[in-house]
């Protein structure tokens, strides 16, 4: 199995785009986003710009497939958990129960996903804030594993 750091390269280098939606779903969307805890949040960010401005812009920086997230139920989701601790925002999945990654390949924090998929803990939880620092991490821990495994090796 390739490491989170292998998988999170092959990730940046996917043809990924976000969820198209029909009109009808299109409406549907915007009235259950604009009454989201998640909306909510991002809205108080924004107070001067009206609320299909404040998701338009949201849509445009790209970072996040919104409309996937809503087809998946997650604004739902998102509204059932306590605000995020770090940041006091609601936030919403890196990825689909599938494994569908709604972060882009360019959005700051994808690599955390794959970070946590391999050793279940947010990278937050354990002081890595950034991708330098989760490799600087990683790198430690490998050492240590290649030490031990030097000292102690394994019987055949």
């Amino acid at each position: 199995m390739a490491d989170w750091r292998e998988q999170y390269q092959e990730f940046k280098q996917s043809d990924w785009s976000p969820t198209e939606l029909s009109p009808e779903e299109s409406q549907q969307y915007k009235q259950e986003v604009f009454k989201s805890k998640w909306f909510q949040d991002t809205k108080k960010r924004h107070t001067n710009q009206s609320n299909d401005q404040v998701l338009s812009d949201q849509e445009a920086m790209g970072h996040y497939d919104l409309k996937g997230a809503w087809k998946q139920g997650m604004f739902k989701q998102s509204d059932e958990h306590a605000a995020n601790k770090y940041d006091n925002v609601h936030h919403l999945s890196d990825a689909t129960e599938g494994g569908k990654m709604l972060k882009s390949p360019d959005h700051p924090t994808a690599w955390m996903e794959f970070f946590q998929k391999q050793h279940g803990k947010d990278p937050e939880s354990m002081g890595l804030k950034t991708y330098e620092d989760a490799v600087n991490w990683q790198s430690e821990q490998d050492q240590k594993a290649d030490y031990a495994h030097r000292i102690y090796p394994e019987n055949p």
